[in-house]
This record gives C-alpha cells, structure tokens and sequence, in this order.
C-alpha cells in the first residue's frame, strides 16, 4: 500500500514511523523533516496536489490543521484519491471555536458555558457580566476563534488580564484574522485528558487516552505552548469515563456531523475536563494532536494503514485498532524562549545520524526510547535544532512510571544549547 502523510513536525515524524511498520507500506512525507526521511520518502519540491497526482497513492493521511482548514482534504478527494482527514466544512470544528461551540449547544454535548465577542468592547462587557464573574479562584477562559497553533488560549484571573488579553486580540491584531472574534468562557474545574476517535461518516472508534501538558514550565505555569509532552493512558481516563466519552460526547457529535451533512473521515480530538467522574469538552481538533501522537501510536495495535483506508473508503473495521497494555510517555525539547522569540541553529548532540539516541546501552537501560523529530534539520553531518519545539522522547513500559522514566533517560542522553523540558510529564501533582 502506498501512503502519502502531508506534514512535517513530530506528529508526521511518528505517523510516518508508524504506517512504515505495518505490512506491505511503502510511505512517503511531504514535505517531511529529518526525521521522516528514516522511515519514508520525502518529497520537498511538489505541492500535496502535484505530488499525490504523480504518486497515485492508495491512501492520503493529512497531519496538520492548516491544510485541512484550506479545503487539501476536498481538493484531493475531487482528484479521486481515498483521504483520511476532514473535508474544509469539517475541519470547522477546530478552524472555528464558534462553530464547534455553538454545534455542541445545538446537540446537548457537554461543554463549559460560553458567549462570543467581534470587538474589544463587547468582549469586555462579556468578560464583566455577572454570568461570567472571575477572581484568582474562579478565572475565565479567553479564545480566539480561528487557528493559533495552540496558543490562542488565555486563563484570566483579573481585569488586568482580561484586558491584557483582549488587548493583544482586538487592538495590537496579534492573531490577525483568527482573533476577529473571540469565545469567553467559564473556566471548568477537573483534571486534562484527551481522546481520539477515528471516523468514518457514520461510526467511530476510540483510540487510546493521553494526557497533554500544555504549559511550557513545570507545575502547569507559564504561557501555553503546542504541548510539552504528553502520557498514554491518562491517569483520569477510566473505564467509566470511557464509557460517558461515548455516549454523552462521540454519539452526539456523530449524529450532529450526520445531520449538518459533513461527511467526516479522519480522526477527531476531543480535548476533555474530568469532574467527579463526568467529561466536559473543552476543545475539538480536527487531527491527530502533537504531542499526544508521539505517546499514543506506539500503543495502537493491529493494522493501523488498514484501519485508516478503510476509515477513509467509509466502512471502518475495529478490529485493525488494537489498543496494547503498555504504558506510554514522551517528553517534548524546546528551543530556548520557546513559545515566544527562540533560538535556533544549535547542534543536537547525543543522536546518531539516524535519529537514534547515542550510545544507548539495551542490556542496562532497557528498550530504546524513539526519537521524533519536531523542529530539527541536517547541516552537512549536523543535525541542529531549527524550531521552537525540537524533538521529542517517546518512552514505554509495563506501567506508566517505567515509560515515563525510560524517555527521561533518553533524554538525559540528548543535549543541544539552551534546550528546555519539563520535568514533570506524568508526574503531575494530585
């Protein structure tokens, strides 16, 4: 089977890595990184179009957000290609926080309570309504409305804040045309998980759980980031959450897509707050998430290219989406200021020329964690860091304390100028 993934950060990295190992794939990236070309064919000299036309792939995988938002999805389809990944009218639901806000209102899907602002003024007014009182206990949530690549996210705890915020949006148009509007919402409670589900028009299955840790310092503070690491399973997500995700949110949202006539195949994030048991949505995203991918592909069993054809052929077969015992956990490395101005240009030291960790030692360490490559290019025999968030350790075990060490000790192994982590992926305090 040919497959062709269009991206090319560490989600494409581990796609890339994960479709190669089933049976039979022949897998190419566009563009890739240096990361995928260990595992495919990268094709940097052809737009997705040009490249899927010339390659006739079996299958198309669309990683990224953006493109989905720009219609790929349907330009591809309209050439005959099978792709999995949403039409323009699906990926909505993570281009347009209104739409999947009031989407969700429209079928009962439980979510935080929310208004929606097109000016500063408005959004003040919202912001200090008695429905949406704030203080330090009790903060609000301030979202712009189109893509921000994950950081267009503000928690405000004053009015200091919230007219910071807002100010950034409205005035100094930090967010250019996906701050023209913004979704002010009550701040839930609980604790952070996120499900995937794969979706075929008509069904879904469910996909491991996994914990994202957005913040770029420990003990979730500082600015939110892309995500600086992430564990699989989460520790919130139990069998009776499982059990609500379905009924109370994946139904509903299949019968929503249903009946608004989106044809959604592709896979579908559900960004989740945990209270006393009950799941609440907090976001959809339209794409396999980054960094929860890195954690969760290497506990999907069975066939997952096979799974994801037939997914997009429209007749989804379950049984290619094995979920595995072992835990998973992968820790994220960042440019230095990262999500702000970063440093880049920095040798990465401790990686093969493959990508593999140096002088790794089986026998005494155990199972070799995976590398993934984020924001990372070659210079001659160089491999040096090119982005704000670098590469990421993708570590396993039989219990989630083993994975979590084993991609620490990969990480102790990699160093690069000015390289930042957090140190408490999975370790959160409870």
């Amino acid at each position: 089977m040919k497959i062709l993934v269009v991206g090319q950060g560490g989600r494409e990295d581990a796609l890339a890595w994960r479709l190669s190992l089933d049976y039979g794939t022949e897998v190419f990236t566009i563009p890739g990184n240096a990361g995928t070309e260990r595992w495919s064919k990268n094709i940097t000299n052809a737009t997705p179009e040009i490249a899927a036309e010339i390659l006739k792939p079996n299958l198309v995988v669309i990683g990224p957000e953006s493109p989905l938002a720009n219609g790929l999805g349907d330009r591809l389809r309209a050439k005959g290609l099978l792709v999995f990944g949403p039409s323009q009218k699906g990926a909505m639901l993570e281009a347009s926080k209104v739409f999947a806000k009031n989407l969700m209102l429209k079928y009962g899907i439980p979510a935080a309570p929310a208004g929606t602002a097109k000016s500063f003024d408005e959004a003040v007014s919202i912001a200090e309504s008695r429905e949406f009182k704030h203080d330090s206990e009790t903060p609000i949530v301030i979202k712009v409305d189109g893509l921000a690549a994950g950081k267009g996210v503000t928690i405000a705890r004053s009015r200091e804040e919230i007219i910071s915020s807002l100010t950034t949006i409205f005035i100094k148009k930090s967010f250019g045309e996906s701050g023209k509007q913004v979704l002010i919402e009550k701040f839930l409670e609980g604790t952070e998980a996120s499900i995937l589900a794969v979706f075929d028009g008509k069904d879904f299955v469910i996909l491991p759980s996994a914990e994202d840790h957005k913040q770029v310092f420990d003990n979730d503070q500082g600015p939110n980031t892309g995500g600086m690491g992430a564990v699989s399973p989460a520790h919130a997500v139990t069998d009776e959450v499982i059990s609500k995700v379905k009924k109370e949110i994946l139904a509903p949202l299949s019968e929503a897509l249903q009946k608004e006539n989106i044809d959604y195949r592709g896979v579908i994030y559900v960004g989740l707050m945990i209270k006393d048991g009950r799941p609440f949505v907090v976001e959809f995203n339209v794409r396999f998430g980054d960094p929860e991918t890195q954690a969760i592909l290497p506990r999907v069993a069975g066939n997952l290219s096979k799974g994801l054809l037939c997914a997009a052929e429209g007749r989804l077969e379950p049984v290619h989406f094995g979920i595995s015992s072992v835990a998973s956990a992968c820790v994220m490395l960042a440019s230095k200021g990262y999500p702000g101005n970063y440093e880049t240009g920095f040798e990465i030291k401790g990686l093969t020329q493959n990508c593999k960790i140096e002088n790794w030692n089986k026998e005494i360490c155990g199972a070799e964690p995976l590398v993934f490559i984020s924001g990372a290019k070659r210079e001659g025999d160089r491999i040096v860091a090119s982005g704000g968030r670098v590469l990421s350790v993708s570590g396993k075990g039989k219990t989630l304390s083993e994975a979590i060490k084993n991609a620490y000790d990969g990480v102790s192994m990699i160093t690069f100028e000015g390289m930042h982590y957090r140190k408490d992926i999975g370790r959160r305090k409870r």
